[in-house]
């Protein structure tokens, strides 16, 4: 029986080795199972049954809803049930904006306590990472997603777009946070969303502790304030919530202590900040918000007032008896001219002068000219300016002059301004007229394109009173007719006649085949411009060499034709000369050509992409007692001493922009003191 069992065996044995032989073409490829990196939350989200949410947007895409919480502080929103594994994951990617707040939960499926985050949400889109690294035990649990908008409060509105919400195994490395993360303010003025005004003055806070008292009157907010040296710019706030599409201005009416400077911004939108001079009396002051985007209005979480704006010891009091949003609002709105370019004229002048809120500057147009009386005597006019506004595109235009007389020795700060760049100058007045010159050509032509005012700042940085004029300020092409003189290289062999043109005659004789006709050109008025533009007219069958500089690298040979003016450019970095031979290595020979223009101008360079520019050596203290900079090897150190009064006390590295023309991305890579 073993004897039949193992011979049975035997068969079975031989047998499948013909089987797995058999097969052995036809091998079975095993299936690859993707590696799941992502897990998406969004799409087929449901109300909790309280019907608080309006869901108008419901897809993998986006999750799009308003609410209105009504009597319902813990009403939610539910995604679909959760029935894969989420513990490989490391992280939550949350996009987020609208205007409103909302915890986010995950909830599990036994009695395990929810993990929460909360969110305000602003109409500026947010993106959180929320780190999960050390919870997958937990999210091995967890069956759904709760949203639950204006936690814990009745009769609030709102809406909220969320357009990613999705779990990652990556880690998280963005705008991280982690359990318990809570940004949503807990003392807010929130709009219901239908007012026709939103009142909001109530629940003013000191951002820097014991600077503003606050106290309530009525419908009045009193405000008691006492600033020490290096507190110039503390202010209190409001904050606010809400959809402000609908307004378009803010109306603060204050009664404060006369002669202190009142400012009040929305956000950090300083395009949309104002100010008044406190007079002692009941005044206004107006947000106009008209300028802003519907996201940037939404976006408006809270309202900062500085009251002695800039201005530290200061004390006193202000009382605000309204703040309010409305959508249309009359007031007078000051008169401001603008210098317009119409884009095509050689030069343009600049008028239309105005102090820069700080009541500086006193300036009289007296005919042509403006009277300019200033006096800054006050710390916090360090840098009180004038400025004049300007509209249009600059980029034909290579350098702006002042033709302006002032004290002896006095100084002035001159600047230009647009939203991409600066380029400012400081000068020194002798006591006569004098002609400032700004070089426009180290400018970019975004930055040309984008310039909107010219700047004065006297005695800028400091204190002092005194008086200038200004004659003219004129935008000027860099264009630069050649005027200086050509001369014979050999005494008799090329003569001139000018008119409106230069007509030069040559006679050469036996071995003067490499005489030539020179300009020599002045270094002032060429100084910058990099692309020579010569138009000539000869005989035909001639031709000139050409040799700016007497540079063999930039020399080009000119064969006529024909009768037609024939035109050639040289670019260079600078050009000290320009020689010409007529009919080089020719003698003898004579004849004549005409120069029907000469003209040298600035033409910006091909951006390079691979370009770096480090600068790591050029940072120079404002202050060299409280900065000192020790460039090194591979890095810069820097120690410091900073005393009272020092607060904002700053170093900085000044770029010429036509080094940096066309890079947008700086990279600092430091190390400091712990704390």
């Amino acid at each position: 029986m073993k004897n039949t069992v193992r011979l049975f065996a035997l068969f079975l044995l031989v047998g499948l080795l013909f089987v797995v032989a058999g097969c052995k073409e036809d091998e079975v490829i095993p299936t690859i199972i993707p590696e799941i990196t992502e897990y998406n939350v969004l799409g087929n989200w449901a109300d909790g049954g309280d019907a608080v949410y309006t869901i108008a947007t419901n897809t993998a895409a986006e999750l799009d809803f308003t609410y209105n919480k009504s009597t319902f502080p813990d009403a939610y929103l539910t995604s679909p049930e959760i029935t894969e594994d989420l513990s490989i994951f490391k992280k939550l990617v949350i996009t987020v904006e609208g205007t409103g707040t909302m915890y986010l939960k995950l909830e599990t499926n036994d009695d395990t306590p929810a993990k929460m985050v909360g969110l305000n949400v602003t109409g500026i889109a947010g993106t959180y990472e929320w780190n999960l690294m050390a919870a997958s035990a937990f999210l091995a649990k967890v069956d759904r997603v709760v949203i639950v908008a204006a936690p814990g409060k009745e009769l609030s509105v709102g809406s909220i777009s969320i357009t990613s919400l999705m779990f990652e195994t990556a880690v998280a490395d963005g705008y991280i946070i982690n359990d318990d993360f809570n940004n949503i303010p807990s003392n807010v003025n929130e709009y219901n969303g239908t007012d026709q005004i939103f009142d909001f003055n109530d629940k003013w806070e000191s951002n820097d502790e014991g600077i503003y008292t606050i106290t309530y009157e009525g419908v009045n907010t009193i405000v008691d304030y006492d600033k020490p040296a290096g507190m110039e710019w503390a202010f209190m706030k409001t904050q606010v919530q809400g959809t402000f599409t609908a307004f378009n201005y803010v109306v603060f009416i204050v009664e404060g202590t006369s002669g202190q400077k009142l400012l009040i911004k929305p956000n950090e939108y300083n395009d949309a900040e104002s100010f008044i001079w406190l007079d002692g009396t009941e005044q206004e002051l107006v947000l106009d918000l008209t300028e802003l985007t519907l996201a940037e209005k939404n976006a408006i979480t809270d309202f900062k007032v500085f009251i002695a704006a800039g201005l530290a010891p200061a004390e006193g009091q202000l009382t605000i008896k309204e703040a309010y949003m409305i959508d249309d609002y009359e007031f007078e709105q000051p008169v401001i001219e603008v210098n317009t370019y119409n884009g095509t004229d050689n030069t343009f002048g600049v008028e239309h002068w105005y102090d820069g809120g700080d009541l500086v500057y006193d300036i009289a147009k007296v005919g042509t000219d403006y009277i300019v009386d200033y006096e800054k005597l006050t710390t916090n006019l360090h840098w009180a300016f004038m400025y004049a506004n300007l509209e249009g595109d600059f980029t034909n235009f290579a350098k702006l002059e002042f033709e302006m007389t002032g004290t002896l020795n006095k100084t002035i700060l001159l600047k230009v301004e647009s939203p991409t760049g600066n380029k400012e100058v400081q000068f020194t007045f002798d006591g006569t007229k004098q002609v400032f010159t700004i070089d426009l050509s180290t400018m970019t032509p975004t930055q040309l394109a984008d310039l909107n005012k010219v700047v004065m700042f006297a005695a800028p940085g400091g204190v002092g009173a005194g008086e200038f004029t200004i004659h003219s300020v004129t935008f000027k092409t860099s264009d630069y007719e050649i005027d200086t003189e050509w001369t014979s290289g050999d005494a008799g062999v090329y003569t001139f006649a000018t008119g409106e043109t230069t007509v030069i005659t040559y006679n050469k004789i036996a071995g003067q085949e490499w005489s030539f006709t020179r300009n020599i050109l002045d270094a002032v008025k060429v100084a910058g411009l990099n692309t020579l533009t010569l138009v000539v007219k000869g005989t035909a069958g001639k031709s000139i060499l050409v040799k700016p500089n007497d540079s063999g690298a930039l020399e080009q040979t000119i064969a006529f034709t024909d009768a037609n003016p024939v035109t050639v450019t040289f670019t260079t970095e600078t050009f000290v000369n320009i020689i010409v031979f007529a009919e080089p290595n020719v003698a003898p020979a004579a004849g004549s050509f005409e120069i029907v223009s000469a003209t040298l101008s600035y033409v910006a360079p091909d951006f390079d992409p691979s370009l770096v520019v480090n600068f790591n050596e050029a940072w120079v203290a404002n202050s060299a007692t409280i900065y000192t900079i020790t460039p090194g090897e591979d890095s810069t150190v820097v120690a410091y001493d900073k005393l009272a009064g020092n607060d904002w006390e700053w170093m900085r590295v000044q770029f010429d922009a036509k080094d940096v023309a066309g890079l947008n991305t700086l990279t600092l890579v430091v190390k400091g003191t712990a704390g």
